[in-house]
């Protein structure tokens, strides 16, 4: 059996080795960065956007401090 990996969940453990863990798959990820850093991945801007919105209307957990941003992984 032959197992692939998203390109962009490859993408974003590249570029942020330091996270706790990342979740998901697409191009756009919320960082939660509250204590330890956290990824979630979503293939679609809107739905990453309404991500961050729910945790930072509720935080993401003890200790959470409200540092939630969008990126776009493919952008330059």
């Amino acid at each position: 059996m032959t197992t692939t990996t998203d390109p962009t969940l490859t993408a974003a453990r590249h570029r942020y080795p330091q996270a706790e863990w990342i979740t998901g798959a697409g191009r756009y990820a919320v960082l939660a960065r509250c204590g330890v850093l956290t990824v979630t991945l979503h293939t679609e801007q809107a739905a990453a956007t309404d991500s961050r919105a729910f945790i930072d209307q509720l935080g993401c957990g003890g200790g959470c401090s409200r540092r939630h941003e969008v990126i776009d992984l493919e952008a330059p």
